[in-house]
């Protein structure tokens, strides 16, 4: 039996779906109504759900690297927002102020509703719309180029990469065959919210899977 291997955000992991709406982030209960357990179930395969809510691209791209596929997986991955970071310090400090913020601010995620010191300053002094949409076009071309070299099937959507006329012209310019664009805002409001009235609900999910599906066939 062939294996979904998911990665991506809490749009991938299914935060505030009806399984795991109470359960918290940190308890890491992907929910079985979000895409990835849909589309294993369309293709009769296993799944991994290696989302995790808050997560940067980068964060994503270096989990891919160092995960262990087996002969039979179907990568599929769903980018994230370009804009957040991923600061990659096991000997982060947090101070008391920044607690609050638990989860994400532990592991060095760094997002543009964060009001932490550090979140702060990165997006007055660091942060560019065009650099991240650059840093996340060599993101997915690089595994794109590594699935290929180790022969694992990779499906990629992307949804936050379009809004910059040059880095849009360099994506259609340097297509590539597993590289995907999905307006996630339709699908978004398209259908009702998930319970916490942040994320997609259960209709959502299924679209998205669908999208992969296809892809996959």
């Amino acid at each position: 039996m062939g294996r979904i291997v998911a990665f991506g955000c809490s749009n991938t992991y299914g935060i505030g779906l009806s399984d795991n709406y109470n359960l918290g982030i940190d308890s890491h209960n992907p929910s079985k109504y979000a895409w990835p357990s849909r589309l294993a179930e369309k293709l009769n395969y296993s799944v991994v759900n290696n989302g995790v809510c808050g997560c940067s691209n980068k964060f994503i791209y270096q989990n891919i690297l160092n995960y262990n596929f087996k002969n039979n997986d179907v990568c599929c991955i769903m980018w994230t927002d370009a804009d957040r970071y991923w600061r990659n310090d096991n000997n982060l400090e947090i101070s008391d102020g920044d607690r609050d913020w638990g989860h994400n601010f532990q592991k060095g995620f760094i997002g543009p509703w964060m009001k932490t010191k550090m979140a702060m300053q990165y997006y007055k002094f660091l942060h560019s719309e065009y650099d991240s949409d650059v840093m996340h076009m060599n993101y997915m071309y690089h595994l794109s180029l590594h699935m290929k070299e180790i022969k694992i099937q990779c499906v990629q959507y992307h949804w936050s990469c379009k809004r910059n006329s040059i880095t849009n012209k360099k994506l259609n310019k340097w297509a590539r065959p597993d590289i995907f664009y999905i307006n996630f805002k339709k699908i978004f409001d398209r259908y009702p919210k998930a319970a916490d009235k942040l994320h997609p609900g259960s209709l959502a999910h299924a679209d998205i899977a669908q999208l992969f599906y296809e892809r996959i066939q």
